[in-house]
């Protein structure tokens, strides 16, 4: 038996990227994420992962200048399929 793992990065970066990495995991796409420490929304994120407990939460390394303050992360970040099993969704 092969198993996919497929994980989400920057978890905590901004509400929207919460939004679609939960709402990917809900559908059964994502099985782990890395959260983002210095996230603007990082305090959301904490408590998602509290939601969801089957979803696998690692710590991510975050080098470099930019800082949550600065952060310019977009409001949505819809799930690459439409529904559990669907091919992924039209971006247009």
């Amino acid at each position: 038996m092969r198993n996919l793992i497929v994980n989400a990065d920057d978890f905590g970066a901004s509400e929207g990227v919460n939004r679609g990495i939960v709402d990917c995991h809900n559908r059964g796409v994502v099985t782990s994420t890395s959260l983002m420490v210095t996230g603007r929304a990082v305090d959301e994120a904490v408590g998602l992962a509290g939601d969801h407990r089957d979803l696998a939460v690692g710590l991510q390394s975050t080098f470099g200048a930019r800082t949550s303050a600065s952060s310019t992360w977009g409001t949505n970040a819809p799930c690459a399929t439409s529904s559990p099993g669907s091919s992924p969704a039209s971006t247009t």
